[in-house]
Formats: structure tokens, C-alpha cells, sequence
């Protein structure tokens, strides 16, 4: 176990070589000739070079390398290698595409900025390994149009990607297609956590999985915040689960003013809980669509809070699958609407087993309240309860703050239903009362009108945290 620097203003003493340049490195004051570690001058050295489970490869904070990095290195479990930064100042940059294809395995990247570069489609790509962490990262486009910022996949035969995790990561993605993606075709995908990350200025899909023709399980966004995805190919989504995919946690994730869905389910979808996320301005903040690889089913809606903006054409549940579905649950939902339909099976009937109840709607404009899709018909609230939906729901205003927490007054606090649900979008403990406040915000028991858990809070604004500014 060992640490190697790497300085880009030091002598390359020894090109393209394993070699170090230098053994006698000082990482403090940066000087060759007054320490006693190892150091590395580019990239292309580093990929020369041979590394073991515990070593750490140090990148100097302020320097930068446009150099593409291929390598293949692993360690074992619970002794990484971890490709980390050193210093003071701004992350390091890495410019090009930084690609690890040859199945890496226990391996930590950290406190690094990637830059994208012109003809590299992907400024990270892994194709296939497993047990690997990104975390507080940067990850941006350098202004250059590409395809995906991070690209997780497993389409080279009998490399499975797993046990993945990108944590307190910020996505810019001005100029390309997908923000953070797993793509689990070929080989297979399954447990990957997406966490706390904020990615931004997509063209399509800020964070998604997906697969059509293997197996993608146990997938989990959980904190992130996705924002301004812009319209392209009639895709502009915040949180997408893609096709065929299965076992997906959706949860406290806040994502708005983008063209498409806040958070949408592909067509093939199943067995996915969404709860706890606040969805603001998207074009339809919540569903499913997709015609291509079947239904959708055990799928299931709770505690989300659900606003109109003037982007907004469906405020609530929208579902657009031409297959249909089944076993589709909406509970303890807050929907906040300005002439949208609240809930809509859109011109694809064939769902079976929807279950809507424990909800709050808010319609602001039509004198006639909440409106819900029913057999290819509008209706509004009464004839929707007389067909057995929503009977315990209420049609007020749900009076939230402008951070989307209840008020102490709102008719919200303990009106819904035990879902099992244990924790609210700030963490904190459900319920608070008698029973589960409906939103994703729980209702402090004490001084209501006082103490608030703050969205702010929780916004992923990494630029404030420590390693930004060491």
C-alpha cells in the first residue's frame, strides 16, 4: 500500500514510463528533491505504471491533464485503491474521456473534476466492474456537445456492472444528452445507488437506467436534484426508469422545470416505489409512457408533493402506456394543479388494479375542481369517487410554504394513510401524530408554525462543501 502524486509541473524525467519521475517528492511544498514519496507527472505515466489493493493515486488540486485514461485496476474489498487529489484549491481537471473497461473492481475516484472533450461521446465511461464509488466529482461538458457525462455499462459480454455508487456528484450537462446513466443491455446491471447528486442543463435524461434485452435490478435514486432539462427527440426527463427494469427505489429526489417528466416509468417497468419527492414546474411531473416492451406493474406513488408550473401540462399521475398496466398505487400524494388534470389513464385503458387514495388536490383555476381521465372521459372528483377512487381524499388547499412544507394549519397533517412508509424528504421520523401527514413533508410535532425542516437544507449545492474549497 503506497501513495503516488502526480504533479504536471514537475520534469517528466521518465515519458510514458512506470516509473516514477521522482522518489523523493515533497506533496506539501511540491519540490522534487525534498521528500520522500513517489511521484508522476501525466496520465500516460500512470498508465504505465502497476498498482495494488490500498494505493492511492493523487492528482494535485489546481493542475489540469487532457489526456484519455484506459487502464484496467482493482483492489479488494475493504482495501480500494482510491484515485483521489492532493493540495489546495480548485479539483484537479481531467480533460478527455476517462474510460475503465477492462472490469475494475474496488476501486474509489474522488474529489476530481472531468472535463468533457471534442469527439469523446462519454467523459466517463465503465464498462463493466464492479464495487466502485464516484463521489464528489464534478462532471462537465467543457461546452462541448457529447453523449452522456457518465456512462455505467454493460453492453461488452460477460461484463456485469454492480455494487456502483456516484454520491455527492455535480453533473453540468450544457451541450449533452444524458446526465448519469446505466445502460444494463448485454450483460446486466444491478445494485447501483445514485445519491445526492445535482445535475443540471441535460437535453434528455438527467439520471436514468435502463435495459431491453437482461437483467437490471436493484436500482436507487435517492437526494438528487434534476433541473432544466430541455426538450429533444420528445425527450426531456428529470429521473427516468427505463425499460424492462425491475426493483427501483425513487425517493427524495427534487426535480423541476424540466420539459418532460419529472420522474417517469418506461414501458416494462416493475416493482418500483417513488416517495417523498417534490416534483416542481416539470412538464408532467409524474407517471409512466412507453409502447415498445409491455406493461407496466407494481408500481407504487406515496407521499410525493406535486406543483404546477407554467410548464406544467399534467400536474399529477399521468400514465401513457400503450400495453397498460397493473397494480398501480397513488397515496398520501400532494397534487397542486392550475387547469391540469390531476390523473390521467390518458387514451390507454387497460390498466387494472389502480388504486388512488389519501390524496390532497388542489385545482386552482377550474370552478369545478380536481379533474381525472376515466374511460377515455374527463370527470371531476365526485363522479372519480363514484367509481371507487379516492374516497378518503381531500380536495383543499394543502397550505404549503414556499419550501413546499406544510403549514400548521393544513388540512395535509395527519390525513394520510400507513404505507410504510417511515421517513419524510428531510429524514425526519413518520409520523409525527396520530398518522402519516399526506406529502413529502412530515409536519414537526413541535411549534409548527415555527420549526421547519428547510428544503434549502437539503439542496445539493456542493460548491459550499469542503472539498471545494480546502
Amino acid at each position: 500500500m503506497a501513495i503516488y502524486y502526480v504533479d504536471s509541473s514537475i520534469t517528466d524525467t521518465n515519458v510514458a514510463s512506470g516509473t516514477p519521475d521522482f522518489t523523493t517528492y515533497n506533496p506539501v511544498t511540491f519540490a522534487t528533491d525534498t521528500g520522500t514519496d513517489s511521484v508522476y507527472k501525466t496520465i500516460a505515466d500512470v498508465k504505465a505504471a502497476t498498482f495494488v489493493a490500498g494505493d492511492n493515486i493523487l492528482f494535485r488540486r489546481g493542475d489540469t491533464w487532457a489526456e484519455d485514461w484506459d487502464i484496467a485496476m482493482g483492489g479488494v474489498s475493504g482495501n480500494v485503491i482510491t484515485i483521489g487529489s492532493y493540495g489546495t484549491g480548485d479539483l484537479p481537471k481531467l480533460q478527455y474521456l476517462h474510460q475503465w473497461g477492462n472490469g475494475e473492481y474496488f476501486l474509489t475516484i474522488e474529489n476530481i473534476e472531468f472535463l468533457g472533450s471534442a469527439g469523446a461521446g462519454n467523459i466517463i465511461q465503465i464498462y463493466g466492474g464492479h464495487d466502485i464509488t464516484i463521489q464528489n466529482c464534478k462532471i462537465d461538458t467543457n461546452g462541448v456537445d457529447l453523449s452522456t457525462l457518465l456512462n455505467i455499462s454493460s453492453s461488452i459480454t460477460n461484463r456485469i456492472v454492480y455494487n456502483i455508487n456516484v454520491i455527492n456528484c455535480i453533473g453540468d450537462g450544457g451541450g449533452v444528452t444524458s446526465g448519469f446513466n446505466v445502460a444494463g443491455d448485454n450483460s446486466g446491471a444491478h445494485d447501483i445507488l445514485f445519491e445526492n447528486n445535482t445535475i443540471t442543463n441535460c437535453t434528455e435524461i438527467g439520471l436514468q437506467a435502463y435495459a431491453t434485452s437482461s437483467d437490471v435490478y436493484n436500482i436507487t435514486f435517492r437526494r438528487n436534484t434534476v433541473s432544466n432539462t430541455s426538450l429533444l427527440n420528445g425527450a426531456a426527463h428529470g429521473i427516468n426508469v427505463g425499460w424492462t427494469i425491475r426493483d427501483v427505489i425513487v425517493e427524495r429526489n427534487y426535480c423541476f422545470d424540466n420539459a418532460g417528466f419529472g420522474i417517469v416509468m418506461d414501458a416494462g417497468v416493475h416493482d418500483v416505489v417513488v416517495k417523498n419527492n417534490l416534483c416542481v414546474n416539470n412538464g408532467n411531473n409524474i407517471g409512466g409512457q412507453g409502447d415498445t416492451y409491455g406493461e407496466i406493474y407494481h408500481i407504487k406513488f406515496y407521499n410525493n408533493t406535486l406543483v404546477y408550473g407554467a410548464g406544467t401540462t399534467y400536474a399529477g399521475l399521468f400514465l401513457n402506456i400503450a400495453q397498460g398496466g397493473h397494480d398501480i398505487t397513488f397515496k398520501n400524494n400532494i397534487i397542486v394543479s392550475n387547469d391540469s388534470r390531476q390523473e390521467i389513464m390518458d387514451n390507454h385503458d387497460n390498466f387494472t388494479n389502480i388504486v388512488s387514495d389519501y390524496n390532497c388536490f388542489q385545482e386552482k383555476l377550474d370552478p369545478n375542481g380536481a379533474r381525472f381521465r376515466y374511460n377515455n372521459t374527463n370527470i371531476y372528483l365526485a363522479a372519480w369517487q363514484a367509481v371507487g377512487q379516492d374516497l378518503h381524499s381531500i380536495a383543499l388547499d394543502p397550505q404549503l410554504a414556499a419550501d413546499y412544507t406544510l403549514k400548521s394549519n393544513s388540512p395535509c397533517i395527519d390525513a394520510g394513510v400507513d404505507v410504510g412508509v417511515t421517513s419524510d424528504y428531510a429524514g425526519i421520523t413518520r409520523p409525527q401524530r396520530n398518522a402519516c401527514d399526506i406529502g413529502a413533508y412530515e409536519a414537526i410535532k413541535s411549534n409548527l408554525d415555527i420549526v421547519r425542516v428547510k428544503k434549502s437544507n437539503l439542496k445539493r449545492n456542493f460548491f459550499n462543501n469542503s472539498f471545494f474549497n480546502v
